[in-house]
């Protein structure tokens, strides 16, 4: 069976076309995810954070100081403080300005690289949130 060069037109234009959705629908999932944990990092760990030191402090200051408690509030306080850090560190070095200058294939790499550091925030964050939120509780 022959293909007819009409048929070849369509599959390059579909595939070009799939090209161009490829990036921005990769950059979507980057930002989403990214819009969808910093609400959490700019309210809830500065709160949890604040809790943990109170208890922390108030822990020390107990006359018979349990101190695997003031561990586990230290190191809740410290997770905070890493999931803070790592999302302050990705949005400092997104490249979003040189996105547009890239290649489909580095800008593709490039993204993937992204959404797999962003998702490990938001994992970490939640973690953070949830073992912070467990000792307050």
């Amino acid at each position: 069976m022959k293909v007819k060069p009409i048929w070849w037109a369509v599959m390059l234009i579909l595939g070009l076309s799939a090209c161009d959705t490829t990036v921005p629908a990769l950059e979507d999932k980057v930002l989403a995810i990214h819009d969808e944990i910093m609400p959490a990092v700019h309210e809830q760990l500065p709160k949890l954070r604040k809790s943990l030191s109170q208890k922390l402090d108030d822990s020390k200051q107990m006359e018979q100081v349990d101190t695997a408690l003031v561990e586990k509030y230290y190191r809740a306080v410290q997770e905070l403080d890493a999931a803070d850090e790592a999302m302050m560190d990705w949005m400092k070095n997104y490249r979003v300005g040189e996105l547009k200058q890239m290649d489909h294939a580095a800008a593709t790499a490039y993204l993937t690289d992204q959404l797999a550091q962003i998702t490990s925030i938001k994992t970490r964050t939640l973690a953070a949130i949830k073992q912070a939120e467990a000792l307050i509780q």
